[in-house]
C-alpha cells in the first residue's frame, strides 16, 4: 500500500480520476440506500484497480527468484546480443547446478 500511495501522490492526475470514481460509486452507494461499500462496489472499481496493480508492476513484492538449475537448458533470446569482441549470441545456456537469479523488478519495467 505505501508504494501505492507513493505513485499517487507522484501522479496527481490518476489521484483526481481515483477520487472521481470513488465520488461516483459512493453516488451509487447512497442512492440504493446503503451507507458502505460492498465487496461488489469494490471489484467494479476499475480505476482503483488499474493504479493498484500498476503500483505491484514497478514495486513488486519479491523483487527477485533465485532457482537452481535441474538439468541442462538453453534459454533463447528474441533479439541476439553482440559482444564488446563482435560475438552475436542467440541464445545462453544454462548448465545444470547453476544459480539462476531473476529480476522480476526489472522484468516489469
Amino acid at each position: 500500500m505505501t508504494w501505492w500511495l507513493y505513485e499517487m501522490a507522484r501522479h496527481v492526475e490518476w489521484q483526481e480520476k481515483l477520487r472521481d470514481e470513488i465520488r461516483a460509486v459512493r453516488r451509487q452507494i447512497s442512492d440504493r440506500g446503503d451507507s458502505d461499500f460492498t465487496v461488489g462496489d469494490l471489484d467494479n472499481m476499475s480505476i482503483m484497480h488499474a493504479t493498484l496493480k500498476e503500483a505491484l508492476r514497478l514495486h513488486p513484492i519479491a523483487w527477485e527468484l533465485h532457482r537452481t538449475a535441474q538439468q541442462d537448458d538453453v534459454i533463447p533470446l528474441s533479439m541476439p546480443i553482440h559482444t564488446k569482441s563482435g560475438q552475436q549470441i542467440s541464445s545462453i545456456p544454462v548448465r545444470k547446478g547453476q544459480d539462476v537469479s531473476i529480476s522480476i523488478s526489472a522484468y516489469n519495467r
